[in-house]
């Protein structure tokens, strides 16, 4: 008896749909396609979904039938009932297929990102394993600004009950790059040597500027952009470097340490006339944000 486990099969429907969405089944590990095929195969259905389906089905074929010999009242009630339970298990596979195809695609993340981190550890802070690294630390500044910054203004509206419009987050998910871009030159400063560290946070500055610069639809306007940015980031490099205390110690007061100043000129951006809400939430997401970033463990030893 051969037990060998068959390899997913994917509907040419389903295919092309992950086409059209920009996802390639070629990339794809096979915890992945897995989840995929359980909505093509309802033998590969959940539990839960699959008594649905099947009830559906009988039904839709009790419709069939009634149909056939000419009781129409009923096969309108069959395939009513028969489509609803069809798609009420529908959604509930879909529901279970997310969750698995999320969990796989986090899993082998992890397991890509772990062979590269052993990669790194056996070539050391080389200057393109900076550059890799620095990769990843943009990409990890800008998912992490974006969720702060979604937070703190969902926060605030349920305790002001006010609305912001798009130009307000957007000026402040644009203060929050710069100061997470901070941040990251500070833990190489302590973590490399200076010549690494520049490679390294240049290599941050121009990520950043160019995923930023896409995101815009003229080129005049990108390149204008460009320009901006580094000049913003170059003139928050000097504002925040005057802070040496990151958070307050024991039972110090947070003005003058780094964090507490930037939730304080986010609060001025969002109102002049604030009250001590909205820098506490600021504080309280942008230090969850930092940990977060991982970069002590992205940087590796300290090499000082």
């Amino acid at each position: 008896m051969n037990m060998t486990k068959q390899p997913p099969r994917l509907s040419a429907s389903t295919i092309k749909r992950m086409r059209q969405y920009g996802m390639n089944p070629e990339n794809m590990n096979e915890e992945q396609l897995r989840a995929l095929e359980s909505l093509d195969n309802p033998e590969k259905s959940h539990w839960l979904a699959k008594p649905f389906v099947y009830m559906g089905v009988l039904f839709l074929f009790a419709a069939f039938i009634t149909l056939v010999v000419g009781e129409w009242g009923s096969a309108w009630g069959n395939g009513i009932v028969g489509t609803i339970l069809c798609y009420i298990g529908y959604r509930v596979q879909r529901r279970f297929t997310y969750k698995r195809f999320v969990r796989a695609t986090v899993q082998g993340e992890v397991k890509k990102q772990e062979r590269t981190q052993a990669e790194w550890q056996k070539k050391g802070n080389m200057p393109d394993v900076l550059v890799a690294k620095a990769k990843v630390a943009a990409k990890r500044i800008l998912a992490v600004a974006e969720g702060t910054n979604h937070v703190l203004f969902r926060e605030l509206r349920k305790a002001k009950g006010e609305q912001f419009g798009k130009a307000m987050e957007y000026e402040v998910l644009f203060e929050t790059v710069l100061f997470l871009m901070h941040v990251a030159d500070r833990a190489a400063f302590f973590s490399l040597e200076e010549e690494k560290r520049g490679v390294f946070t240049d290599s941050v500055l121009l990520e950043i500027r160019e995923r930023f610069s896409r995101t815009l639809s003229g080129g005049v306007e990108a390149a204008a952009f460009r320009d901006s940015f580094v000049d913003a980031y170059n003139a928050r490099q000097v504002e925040y470097t005057q802070y040496q205390k990151l958070v307050p110690a024991g039972s110090e007061g947070s003005a003058g340490t780094l964090f507490w100043e930037f939730s304080e000129k986010i609060a001025r951006t969002i109102s002049p006339e604030h009250d001590l809400t909205t820098p506490f939430v600021v504080f309280g997401g942008i230090t969850s944000a930092v940990k977060e970033m991982g970069l002590k463990d992205l940087l590796g030893e300290t090499e000082k």
